[in-house]
């Protein structure tokens, strides 16, 4: 009787050790970031794509995209994640314009004592989060496309494009921007242009985020930017370093110098949305990348495609190969 009785001890002890495994399993594929995904049984009901389930449990063959998703991986620089990895930073050194003379560690500490460091996406509860990432194609024009997009809870767009004027085609919303010193002329305010997303490609980035909130004294990068910004600390944010190395490791191979804003913006919305709907990627009629706001729209002008930085041809490849396997659905507007 007493074997039994040890025998039943070890049956239940062992019950309790395989309940104790499947929840440590669960907590491993849940994203490290803080944000809530909608549970499967929720998605029945609210009809949501979840794409995070999608790359995650989801048949994906194209070599493309398979495999390529991190759940773990630091989206935005926050207090809570502010490690850099060795990987990260030896390729963040690698695409500096000049020499530097103070650490990554030490930009980082320097913007935490200005920005609050706050997560931009933080959700708090279980909705079913719709986004729309717009980029700027000239296919824009004519798509008729401006209400479908500002209907999303969550409206990514970059470089600050401009929306007035353009509304019927592009929508007016826009939540977050994702931007570089460069590209920040257009920014507004935060209700009008979102909360402002900065790339970190370069120690100027984050000196000049500083001096935009304390000094005012940048006023050079590449080009000229600007002084001085209708934004408060709270409402600016930082892509996180490990992120900009994940998406050019990871999602595009090394191909390209570096990623474009709107491949950035792409790879973070599957990050923080649950369904993602994009607008305003892909070439022109005459096979060129093009903006929808450019004064004309020439056959012979590429702006995208003349700075050899991005590989466009690689980031429309997985771009079609997402839509393709449904975890995203692609708008071509007008091609």
């Amino acid at each position: 009787m007493l074997v039994g009785f040890s025998l039943l001890i070890v049956i239940l002890l062992l019950y309790w050790l395989s309940l104790s495994n499947i929840k440590w399993l669960r907590r491993r594929v849940e994203p490290s970031t803080n944000y809530n995904l909608v549970e499967e049984n929720k998605l029945i009901s609210t009809g949501c794509s979840n794409v995070f389930h999608l790359l995650l449990n989801g048949n994906i063959q194209d070599k493309l995209i398979r495999g390529r998703f991190d759940p773990h991986v630091d989206v935005m620089l926050t207090r809570q994640r502010r490690e850099v990895s060795m990987e990260a930073e030896r390729w963040w050194k690698s695409i500096q314009p000049q020499k530097i003379e103070k650490s990554l560690r030490q930009a980082i500490d320097d913007v935490s004592t200005v920005l609050p460091l706050d997560d931009p996406f933080h959700h708090s509860d279980n909705r079913c989060h719709r986004c729309a990432v717009v980029g700027s194609s000239y296919n824009l024009i004519k798509s008729r496309y401006g209400s479908l997009i500002d209907s999303k809870e969550i409206v990514i767009r970059m470089n600050t494009a401009p929306v007035v004027g353009y509304e019927v085609d592009v929508g007016s919303k826009c939540t977050h921007n994702i931007v570089y010193p460069e590209s920040s002329w257009g920014y507004q305010n935060v209700s009008a242009s979102g909360k402002l997303l900065l790339v970190p490609f370069k120690m100027l980035n984050f000196d000049w985020l500083i001096s935009i909130f304390t000094t005012h004294s940048i006023s050079w990068g590449w080009r000229k930017v600007p002084t001085h910004l209708a934004l408060s600390p709270k409402d600016a944010a930082i892509l996180h370093p490990n992120f900009v190395h994940y998406v050019q490791t990871e999602w595009l191979q090394t191909n390209g110098r570096k990623p474009s804003a709107g491949m950035l913006a792409l790879i973070l919305s599957l990050h923080v949305c649950d369904e993602v709907d994009v607008f305003g990627f892909g070439r022109n009629q005459y096979g060129n990348w093009h903006h929808y706001y450019d004064k004309n729209e020439n056959k012979n002008v590429d702006p995208f495609r003349r700075t050899g930085v991005h590989d466009a041809e690689t980031e429309e490849a997985v771009r079609m190969a997402l839509h393709k396997a449904g975890v995203i659905r692609f708008h071509a507007g007008r091609t």
